[in-house]
């Protein structure tokens, strides 16, 4: 079959190219035809916004201007609170997926997370349709944050635990090798993600992984999504396919309409823990949805501060983040740096 001409692409060939899920794609539906040419369709979309006051201390007041001219830079906006108003709705119920596996030191900036909180509700989400949620409770205390399930209130809440566990979906799970030391080859998704969120909005930071490679969008969303992970994790997989299987289940398409990356620092080496001699202050936010893509510019940056460390290449060590490719190829997304589309601003 001859190769299709660009500007005879097909809306299946734009859900792929832009990495949408079926959530993404009804919400944006409505601006593809008339907003967004063919040859931003045939491109994933990346909205990088940076800003000298972001620091890990900073204030939501900081961060609100950049995730509202982020949103703005997505493709078909031009109104950064409009842009959200069609990722999610007032009776939608949002989930917000933290990462705070690295302790107080390499975690989501708080400031990033009240900004978004504070513009969701201009959105007119209610508050108590608002869930901040991570996969372990204690990765949430540790991190300053309060477990939370009041009513009416943002609700902060965590998967595994003793104090308010919400736990897995013991109906909704992916089953693949490798399996556990007991034989056992199933993962199961979280009840957050299975029952009480509609959409979900991924909030990854950028580091490095002793494993993986990098924790990014990918990761973040698959591994604080399931439970059963650590079979995955050693060589010879690396957290490959395993994270492209997890990304792939209907549930991550249908729920999850952004990615948001919260790169206030970054870490290349020593991670997932927090390492603050390998940091830097990158003082950025990337938004876009298409995780790939998001991924792909994540490993660029972490690369430079590795050579600019004299470190070697992921892509020369034991560890490289075979993951984010095989996520391209199971069209999840693009790592394709000539298909990625980075629309900056600095404010």
């Amino acid at each position: 079959m001859g190769q299709r001409k660009r500007d005879d692409l097909t809306r299946r060939d734009f859900l792929r190219a832009t990495g949408l899920g079926l959530a993404g794609a009804a919400a944006l539906g409505e601006l593809g035809t008339q907003s967004v040419s063919a040859a931003e369709q045939a491109k994933s979309v990346v909205a990088r916004v940076r800003c000298a006051a972001a620091a890990p201390e900073a204030e939501a007041s900081v961060f609100e201007p950049m995730l509202l001219r982020g949103l703005q830079l997505l493709p078909g906006a031009d109104d950064g609170l409009a842009a959200l108003k069609r990722l999610v709705a007032p009776e939608d119920v949002v989930g917000l997926k933290l990462n705070l596996l690295g302790g107080p030191g390499m975690c989501n900036t708080r400031g990033v997370v009240e900004a978004l909180v504070n513009l969701l509700q201009r959105a007119g989400i209610p508050p108590g349709n608002i869930i901040v949620w991570e996969r372990f409770e204690r990765h949430v205390m540790q991190c300053g944050w309060e477990l939370s399930d009041k009513e009416g209130q943002v609700r902060c809440l965590a998967t595994k635990g003793r104090i308010a566990a919400v736990g897995n979906d013991e109906h909704v799970f992916w089953e693949g090798d490798p399996p556990d030391r007991k034989g056992n080859r199933r993962s199961y998704f979280t009840r957050i993600l299975t029952e009480l969120c509609t959409k979900v909005i991924n909030l990854p930071i950028l580091k490095d992984h002793i494993q993986a490679g990098i924790t990014g969008a990918l990761k973040n969303m698959a591994y604080g999504s399931v439970d059963n992970t650590a079979r995955t994790h050693p060589a010879p997989y690396r957290c490959d396919p395993f994270t492209a299987e997890i990304m792939s289940q209907p549930v991550m398409r249908e729920k999850v309409v952004l990615h948001l990356m919260d790169a206030v620092k970054g870490q290349y080496e020593g991670g997932p823990q927090s390492r603050p001699q390998f940091q830097w202050p990158q003082r950025e936010l990337l938004l876009s949805t298409d995780p790939v893509a998001v991924d792909a510019l994540a490993l660029q940056m972490i690369e430079q501060q590795r050579k600019d460390a004299g470190l070697r290449s992921l892509l020369q060590t034991d560890r490289p983040p075979k993951h984010i490719h095989t996520c391209a190829e199971r069209e999840l997304g693009t790592d394709d740096l000539k298909l990625i589309e980075v629309r900056s601003a600095t404010i």
